[in-house]
Order: structure tokens, then sequence, then C-alpha cells
């Protein structure tokens, strides 16, 4: 389940745009499956050790001298060797179920972490896709701008070709005009 969550910040972070982002998000889950690494070996530990202590003991609850004596038939003062490993394995079975307690205690906030990074990496990415979405408007108008200039820029040199066409037919015309009425 936390690993699923890393997994998905994993993926995450390499669709992020900038490389100094995606640097960081890898960098912060190559140290999240770290600890998640170092929290399951600890806890397949303390089950092995547990494990290993029920093998031991019965597991039976912690009892008195006198009905561990009843449970094991010892006479008083016979066997104390044998009931001291008793409590012994009794007290390695508590501190490993209090072990395995606090794995699980940190293996869940280790979750807890990793879905606030998950839902802050989510609203990241859809303040980045609405400025990209943004920003590709701005190019549309901009590149619509730069049409319309050169449109605009077409019309002005055609407009001027057809006035200077225009005022040299003029001078050409008042030209012949002239010779001609002089020539009469």
């Amino acid at each position: 389940m936390a690993g699923d969550v890393v997994k998905q910040m994993e993926i995450h972070g390499r669709g992020l745009k900038k490389p100094a982002n995606r640097g960081l998000i890898a960098d912060r889950c190559k140290g999240y499956r770290a600890t998640l690494r170092s929290l399951r070996s600890e806890y397949e530990a303390a089950v092995a050790q547990h494990e290993k202590e029920l093998l031991i003991c019965t597991g039976a609850p912690s009892h008195t001298d006198a009905e561990l004596d009843l449970e094991y038939g010892m006479l008083e003062g016979e066997g104390d060797d044998q009931k001291e490993r008793l409590i012994s394995a009794e007290d390695k079975l508590h501190r490993s179920a209090s072990n395995i307690k606090r794995s699980l205690e940190v293996l869940a906030e280790t979750e807890a972490v990793g879905r606030d990074i998950s839902a802050e990496l989510s609203r990241s990415r859809e303040t980045i896709e609405s400025a990209s979405a943004r920003v590709k408007a701005a190019d549309e108008i901009t590149s619509q701008a730069r049409r319309v200039i050169r449109s605009m820029s077409q019309r002005e040199v055609q407009q001027r070709l057809v006035m200077v066409c225009l005022v040299v037919m003029l001078l050409v015309g008042g030209g012949l005009a002239a010779w001609s009425s002089s020539w009469r």
C-alpha cells in the first residue's frame, strides 16, 4: 500500500515538465523507498523474532510463579531456570509486539505522508497544467496578431504600388498631353 503511494509519486514526478522538480521528487521518492524498505525489514525481523519466541514458549499469558508450577507440574524450588526462561521469553514476546506496533505506526505515518505528498503533487500538476493552457492561449493570440499584422503590411505594400502606378500614369498622361499640345 505504501509502496503503491511511492510508485504513484514517482510516476507523477516523471510527468513533471521542469527537470528540477522531477529530480526533487525522484530524490524524495528514493528516501521514502529506503524508509519503507527499512520499516519492512524491521517488521519482518520482529515477526520472525516473535515466531521464534512462540516456538520457544507456549505463548501463555503472564502467570504467577504458583500458576507456572501447577501448569508445568513443578514443585517449589524446581525448575527456577525454566521459569526464568519462560518469563524472559514472554518479555521478549511483549517487546517484539511493541516493536511491531511501533513499526506499524511508523508505516501508517509514512503512508499518510506519502498520500499528502501525492495530493500536493496533484495540486501542483493542476496548477502547472492551468498555466500551460494559459500560455498556449496567449501563444495562439500572439500568432493570430502576427498574421493580422503581416496581412496589413501586405495591403500597405499593395496600396503603395497602386499609388505609385497612379502617379506614374498621371505623370505619363500629363507628359503626353503637354507634348501633344506643344506639337500642335
